[in-house]
């Protein structure tokens, strides 16, 4: 697939299929954290939700279909440059800024609950949020500022360039694209329902 032939998603379908993955994985937290034990939770627990979730979606999903929930109802694709199917390595190396400000602050929020011996609460009150201070590791505030900094620049070079590419896809070589196959791409064929759109609709 050569590269005037990709139509690169623009910021907000982007953003659209964000929010869209946000409002599924929002009561999938939500369900998990109910089955919890009530009480204080160990640090260990809150971490491997949250690996477990985050990979699922950030890696698992792109690999074998191309996109999260939320891309494939805005019908994105994530691919390499080249518009092919990206691979295990690819699709960890796109999820991987996500996954250490992720689990790094969840570790510390998770690690200041633990040391109050209280539930980690999803949405903490102000009262909350100032009893967690006066416990949470030193080190959360600086991975807090560098996480803002880098989100501020994913936005920025994605807006900045003519791929709309983010930091992510350039660390990993990948482009979110629509999912608008051509004839003379893929045979005539229309885009499979399922995922053998990996194998049929993306290389040429």
């Amino acid at each position: 697939m050569y590269d005037a032939e990709l139509e690169y998603a623009g910021f907000w379908r982007r953003a659209a299929a964000m929010l869209l993955d946000a409002a599924i994985i929002a009561p999938i937290g939500f369900g998990l954290a109910w089955l919890l034990p009530t009480g204080a939770v160990h640090p260990v627990i809150s971490v491997g939700h949250h690996l477990t979730t985050s990979i699922l979606f950030g890696v698992y999903l792109v690999y074998r279909f191309g996109g999260t929930p939320g891309k494939l109802v805005m019908r994105l694709a994530i691919t390499n440059i080249h518009g092919e199917p990206v691979t295990w390595k690819q699709a960890f190396l796109r999820a991987s800024p996500e996954l250490l400000f992720g689990t790094l602050v969840i570790a510390g929020t998770a690690i200041a609950a633990w040391e109050l011996g209280v539930p980690q609460p999803i949405f903490p009150t102000r009262e909350e949020a100032r009893l967690l201070q006066t416990v949470t590791p030193f080190w959360l505030k600086y991975v807090m500022g560098v996480g803002i900094v880098w989100n501020w620049s994913e936005l920025i070079v994605m807006l900045t360039n003519r791929r709309r590419r983010a930091l992510h896809d350039f660390l990993a070589g990948t482009v979110v694209i629509r999912r608008r196959v051509k004839p003379s791409l893929v045979s005539g064929q229309p885009l499979p329902p399922d995922g053998t759109w990996r194998e049929s609709a993306l290389r040429p």
